[in-house]
């Protein structure tokens, strides 16, 4: 600084006075003037303040843009792993809910395996049986009628209902927990809501008894002393009563629920010093359902398989309460071979693959086009086959259709030649039964002879309906998630063939079985199975599938939504980097050591 103390001295004249003044004003001007430059660097508080806190905004603002690239990032990697996540939670609570490798007697889920008469998850079955009620009996065995009017006439009664429940009784597991073996016992009671006939309605349906002596003569055309005495026998025994043995007129009970049973002879024959012991030619027995009845299975537990849950690998109808003896040693087993097929047809049938119909398949969500697994019925002594028809809503829970197949399985062995396996011989649309029925002629068809055009023909001669719709198919819906049965509908017609027996010189004024007409194939009852979820058990499901769909659904929706904000975020950070430079990212921190010198040096002036 220059010393003022000079320039404020007076020397001189006025003039000079001015003069000096004016000089000393400059110099003085001079001395207090500040460098704008130095100025502009100059510590100020108030500037540093908001140098520090636009620092930290900044800063701020660009982490938070950083996160948020990573949650963006995230939202659309998640797509990778998530629903997965969430499909192996939903696989798990599946194998809890049907898969059992041991006893679990405190589990619902177990008990709903077991037995279907409790629990909110329970399918009560409904057993709807009708009769082909024959209402001209007489005019079937009238020669003196033509055959136009010998034709057998049909009426379809209303149906009776019951309720079927099922119990697993005397369960055990295989050691590795992959089998498991039970008595599979089944009650019926009557449903007098559903039913629209009583118990005690009487009806009359053909008897398959002298189908069955037709079939014994043709399969056994012995012509020697003993078989026509035996044949001549049989048959003046068969028609002796004027063709009532055609028939069974009794209450629909009865019907359903009696054995009939057929013996001949029914007491020892001796003949030219032979003995016939009785029931040696004829010893048939035919019944519908029986109340109680139950069988023994073998099944996988789908434990390291799951697809094979469900699958029939054995099967016994032994009591019970077995007892060894020596011709039958050994009850059924997880080891033992002798029940792993059904010996009836030719070469034998292995059980499995066929499923357990009870029980359900897996999981058919993504393949459902490829099927499902056959359905063992012990009735048929074989599996039965469905084709897939599309997907349905089924009180609000999304499923898969299958309809019952009317191809290769009801095929003759003309069209399909694996069919001479199981004696289908005839015409294609019925199945042969024969064989596993003691050479019985049981022929079984689906309602009103769908899909078996040349017995479809002759339906509207015996006053038949003409069938269709789905009623008449028979399906399964299917809830593709778990493989649950959700709905069934499936129903089988029983049939007997009619032909006149081989017997000559009969009056036609005389009522006779030789004046049946040939070559007709008779229904006689109609079975339905119908099992459906019940409303509270599907609400129930139907919103736990929706919350699983849902969320399913929402981890794409968020992929594809965090997708397309990445690719907007990555294009904006692209171009601001590139106007202001990498190194305004984080332009010096907000407490950077800098930052506080500075201000500490403009608080100390």
């Amino acid at each position: 600084m220059k010393p003022t103390s000079k320039l404020l001295r007076s020397t001189g004249t006025a003039g000079q006075a001015g003069a000096i003044t004016s000089s000393a004003h400059s110099e003085l001007s001079s001395a207090l003037s500040i460098d704008s430059r130095a100025l502009t660097n100059w510590p100020n508080t108030r500037r540093m303040e908001e140098m520090k806190k636009q620092r930290c905004r900044t800063n701020t603002c660009h982490a938070m843009w950083i996160l948020l690239g990573l949650f963006l990032l995230l939202g659309c990697v998640q797509i990778l792993w998530a629903p997965k996540y969430l499909e192996n939670i939903v696989h798990d609570g599946i194998k809890e809910a049907f898969i059992f490798t041991k006893p679990m007697p405190d589990d619902d889920n177990y008990d709903s395996w077991v037995t279907n008469d409790r629990g909110i998850d329970s399918v009560p079955i409904k057993v709807w049986m009708q009769f082909w009620n024959l209402t001209n009996p007489e005019d079937l065995v009238n020669g003196a009628l033509p055959m136009s009017q010998r034709l057998p006439k049909f009426e379809l009664t209303p149906p009776i209902v019951y309720t079927q429940f099922y119990y697993r009784e005397n369960i055990t597991f295989s050691e590795d927990g992959t089998m498991s073996r039970s008595y599979f016992k089944t009650r019926f009671f009557h449903d007098e809501e559903l039913s629209e006939i009583s118990e005690d309605a009487v009806c009359t349906i053909i008897a398959p008894l002298v189908a069955g002596g037709v079939h014994w003569s043709e399969t056994n055309p012995d012509s020697g002393l003993l078989g026509s005495f035996l044949k001549d026998g049989f048959f003046d025994w068969l028609d002796a009563d004027g063709g009532e043995k055609l028939f069974s007129t009794a209450t629909a009970s009865d019907l359903i629920f009696n054995v009939l049973q057929f013996k001949w002879p029914e007491q020892d024959l001796t003949f030219a010093g032979q003995t016939v012991p009785a029931g040696s030619v004829i010893d048939f027995q035919y019944g519908l359902l029986k109340n109680g009845s139950g069988s023994w299975y073998v099944s996988h537990t789908g434990y390291g398989d799951e697809k094979r849950m469900g699958e029939v690998l054995r099967w016994s109808n032994q009591p019970q309460n077995f007892v060894a003896t020596e011709d039958d040693p050994v009850l059924i087993n997880f080891d033992d071979d002798e029940f792993t097929f059904i010996d009836c047809w030719y070469p034998h049938l292995p059980y499995s693959p066929s499923h357990f119909i009870y029980q359900g398949v897996w999981s058919i969500k993504d393949h459902p086009e490829d099927g499902i697994p056959p359905f063992f019925v012990s009735t048929l002594k074989k599996p039965l086959y469905f084709d897939y028809e599309g997907p349905v809503d089924f009180k609000g829970i999304p499923a898969f259709q299958y309809n019952t197949s009317t191809g290769r399985q009801f095929a003759n062995e003309t069209e399909y030649p694996p069919n001479a396996q199981y004696f289908q011989f005839g015409p294609s649309g019925v199945l042969n039964m024969t064989q596993c029925f003691n050479n019985l002629p049981l022929f079984f068809s689906l309602p009103k002879f769908y899909g078996a055009p040349d017995f479809v023909a002759n339906n509207s001669k015996m006053g038949i309906p003409m069938p269709s719709g789905l009623d008449d198919n028979g399906y399964l819906r299917v809830e593709p998630m778990t493989g649950a049965a959700l709905d069934a509908n499936v129903a089988l017609q029983g049939n007997v063939p009619l032909n006149p027996i081989p017997v000559t010189n009969v009056s036609t004024e005389t009522p006779s079985l030789t004046h049946l007409p040939p070559g007709m194939m008779a229904p006689t009852y109609l079975l339905r199975y119908k099992a459906s979820l019940p409303d509270a058990g599907a609400e129930d499901l139907a919103a736990r599938i929706g919350l699983a769909n849902n969320l399913d659904k929402g981890f794409h929706y968020m992929a594809y939504v965090c997708m397309g904000l990445m690719a907007l975020f990555w294009t904006y950070s692209v171009h601001w980097v590139g106007t202001h430079g990498v190194k305004q990212i984080f332009p010096g921190f907000c407490c950077s050591k800098e930052l506080k010198s500075q201000i500490m040096d403009a608080r100390a002036v």
